[in-house]
């Protein structure tokens, strides 16, 4: 789970699911500062969606085909009420690659990963967002900012293996995120124990999901 930072999505051979934290935030902006009605209703509806989530999960009873088609048509809804308000203007038509504005920059993520968006309704085991694991590591993360390294060896034995498997896999990931090539859509192996969280490819829609 991760944010929409180009580099996370060049590797391949892995699933990807986004926080909806950071995109609760870009939708609160749109909503107050650039009156985006759409916006403000797609905010409510994910918090909606984390609500029946969490009572899905006290009771051990996962989303029904059902129920999980009803999120995705109100989820399209409101995708197309905001391409509606923010049309392409002519010179977008004419020039492919022109500037967009933020709110069809949000609406194409959106609309073309709206299957890892949505993967959290049926599967249960993964989060809402990844504020859990990002607090975990930020205050080891501000203190080998601040001091640059750990300053003894003591302090460095007693760092988690998997939190140093971590920050290397950071700091690698910052190093060199402008060589890695992003894909529009990502493809994502296929196992008999992952097929429903592989349900998309380049240019592929939704496969099946779980009963």
């Amino acid at each position: 789970m991760h944010d929409f930072l180009s580099s996370y999505l060049g590797f391949e051979n892995c699933l990807h699911t986004f926080c909806k934290s950071h995109l609760l935030r870009e939708l609160v902006f749109l909503f107050e500062q650039h009156r985006q009605a759409w916006a403000g209703d797609l905010h409510d509806l994910f918090l909606d969606m984390h609500l029946c989530v969490q009572h899905r999960k006290a009771r051990d009873a996962p989303t029904t085909e059902k129920e999980y088609q009803r999120w995705c048509d109100l989820y399209g809804r409101l995708l197309r009420a905001g391409r509606k308000a923010n049309p392409l203007t002519p010179e977008q038509r004419a020039h492919p690659r022109a500037k967009q504005s933020k709110e069809q920059n949000l609406l194409d993520r959106l609309e073309g990963y709206d299957d890892a968006i949505l993967a959290f309704l049926w599967n249960l085991d993964l989060p809402f967002t990844n504020n859990e694991a990002e607090r975990a590591f930020r205050m080891m993360k501000v203190r080998m900012r601040i001091s640059g390294c750990f300053r003894t060896f003591k302090a460095r034995a007693a760092m988690p293996a998997s939190a140093a498997t971590f920050l290397h896999y950071a700091n690698t990931v910052c190093l060199y995120s402008n060589t890695f090539a992003v894909p529009r859509r990502p493809p994502i192996p296929t196992s008999a124990s992952q097929k429903h969280l592989s349900s998309y490819g380049p240019g592929g829609r939704a496969g099946d999901r779980p009963r």
